[in-house]
């Protein structure tokens, strides 16, 4: 959607929730507070303050605002913008909290079809209606729900004075590539993860200027969203300068500058045509943006065929302006590369390094200090971040290692030459690693909610399907994007979910998955949980069954097993330390 539609989409969708619509207020304000209006709330205060009455108890508004009190973040961050659009939505003493939240949510995940398992939220400390509102009502899981201090979840007065009140914040996960790299990082980190989009505050009281909480006469609701964040959001973009609104004007820039946006300034011309070539051509055979990615930068993503299906999932890394790594599934790797060299222009050198490398995959909570052992200098492995890779000497011998966590925990995977890959093995060893079966690992990555080709995927099975959009970036031409889109607008018939089976007898794939004694799916991966201690499974069901909570049954060896519909991961990954 573009920036135009989501903000009508927005103002649709709250008047068919009996709002009352208003155009944006000045950005000067009337009162003499500030020198600007800074919030969508701050013209309707004397609403919350009782002083005026609104002409309707419910309103929306999309109002522009000025800030300067984090100018100096303009620019650097992907989100801080001086003058910003701020979408609204207010209550006037009709509905509150639940309310709040609930309209929230649908236009979250109904109308602008952001991904549920990548928003999180945060309350006040103290609020526990908001926490069991997210819980129960709303079904959003525990570990997605945080709770933090006055500093993050308590919102205004605009000025010294005004209504205030505990807010609870929605965020969406950029991906672990923009992490910080810590296994419990979650809302609140001050990495760029975690993309605030959304803020609901329940106005409750009238701050005085001496501090004085005075309850408001009548509590009400003020939501502000960033109207560019959201942007950013739904189109895919890794900063709002690259959202349909503002990157025109970007474009135009680096025009009358003579430069290309994204590289680096101190590059020499040599390469800048060469470079240009090979990103477009990447990004037409892959489902992930190529050319918007920096040296050491890794994304996972997709080839897919004409028809959206997936040929293989694949992480691919910048290893500098023109060398990209990519690295398929081992029963993949004829197909894939046959495809590559179809699709990818003669220009383009396509080398096979299979049989000249060998990757030994280092997992577990221990994994970086064992690493950081056999690393030769000052530089060591552990300062990679999440979905990063980087060029290491591991006893004295150059290795590539990155850390993507592909088999579900947190480690590095270690690409070194064939011939020595045995020694740098039993250096691993002799620091107490043990090696680990497939079994083991199809444990971890079930887990963590992680897809397995051959099982989960395949050249049937689109992303939209396996619910993996946000490895999609639909704002670029692909190979199999029409399709993919064409899918989006009709609406797609199965999803993959995850299952919670109880009991403890393992669903195999190709199990039946059943509701009110009609199949409605087939299990295509399962597994005994020791750390949940009952089994789970991914499955293909149609997509009215794929709603979280959803009571359904499992036929394992020709018994019918009770089993839910859950969210996945099935757990999150600091939980898995023994």
């Amino acid at each position: 959607m573009t920036t135009k539609e989501l903000r009508k989409a927005f103002l649709d969708y709250f008047w068919q929730q009996d709002h009352l619509v208003l155009p944006s207020f000045s950005l000067i304000p009337s009162d003499q507070s500030t020198l600007f209006t800074s919030a969508g709330m701050q013209p309707l205060i004397p609403y919350f303050l009782g002083i005026a009455k609104p002409p309707q108890p419910r309103i929306a508004t999309c109002q522009k605002c000025f800030r300067s009190d984090d100018i100096d973040k303009v620019g650097f961050t992907w989100r801080h913008l001086s003058f910003f659009e701020m979408l609204g939505n207010f209550s006037f003493g009709d509905y509150f909290k639940q309310g709040a939240i609930r309209f929230a949510w649908e236009f979250m995940t109904e109308v602008a079809r952001l991904p549920k398992e990548r928003l999180w939220v945060s309350v006040y400390e103290a609020d526990d209606e908001a926490y069991e509102i997210w819980h129960k009502d709303i079904g959003l899981p525990k570990e997605r729900i945080v709770r933090l201090g006055k500093k993050d979840n308590w919102w205004g007065p605009v000025g010294d004075t005004g209504p205030c009140g505990p807010d609870t914040e929605i965020h969406y996960d950029r991906g672990e590539e923009f992490g910080c790299g810590n296994p419990d990082c979650k809302p609140g980190c001050d990495c760029d993860r975690w993309g605030e989009l959304w803020n609901l505050v329940f106005q409750q009281y009238d701050q005085q200027k001496d501090g004085t909480l005075l309850p408001l006469p009548k509590p009400g609701i003020d939501t502000g969203m960033g109207l560019e964040r959201l942007a950013a959001a739904v189109q895919g973009k890794v900063t709002v300068f690259e959202t349909d609104i503002f990157f025109p004007i970007v474009q135009h820039i680096c025009q009358m500058l003579n430069y290309e946006y994204g590289r680096d300034e101190g590059r020499g011309t040599g390469d800048e045509e060469r470079d240009g070539e090979l990103t477009k051509a990447l990004d037409w055979i892959v489902t992930m943006n190529v050319s918007s990615m920096t040296i050491g930068q890794v994304r996972y993503g997709f080839l897919c065929n004409e028809r959206g299906g997936i040929i293989d999932d694949l992480t691919i890394a910048r290893l500098g302006e023109t060398e990209f790594l990519a690295v398929v599934n081992a029963s993949r790797r004829e197909t894939d590369f046959a495809w590559m060299r179809q699709h990818l222009p003669n220009e383009v050198e396509l080398i096979d390094r299979t049989f000249e490398t060998a990757m030994i995959a280092v997992q577990g909570p221990d994994a970086m200090a064992i690493v950081d052992e056999l690393a030769d200098g000052d530089e060591k492995p552990s300062s990679l971040k999440r979905f990063r890779t980087g060029k290491f000497s591991l006893l004295g011998v150059e290795c590539l290692i990155s850390r993507t966590g592909y088999t579900g925990e947190d480690g590095v995977e270690i690409v070194c030459p064939a011939e020595v890959a045995e020694r740098v093995w039993e250096a691993l060893k002799g620091k107490g690693v043990q090696p680990c079966g497939l079994g083991a690992r199809d444990i971890l990555r079930l887990e963590a909610g992680m897809c397995l080709y051959g099982h989960d995927l395949d050249e049937n099975t689109t992303p939209a399907e396996a619910d993996l959009m946000r490895f999609v970036a639909m704002d670029k031409n692909f190979i199999g994007r029409n399709a993919i889109e064409a899918q989006l607008r009709e609406g797609i018939k199965r999803k993959r979910v995850g299952l919670k089976l109880f009991t403890r007898a393992t669903a195999r794939e190709g199990s039946q998955v059943l509701a009110n004694g009609q199949v409605i799916g087939v299990v295509t991966s399962g597994v005994f949980s020791p750390h949940l201690n009952t089994a789970i499974a991914m499955a293909y069901v149609d997509v009215e069954w794929s709603q979280i909570g959803m009571k359904v049954q499992v036929l394992v060896r020709g018994q019918p097993q009770d089993a839910e519909i859950v969210s996945m991961p099935f757990l999150p990954l600091p939980s898995r330390k023994m």
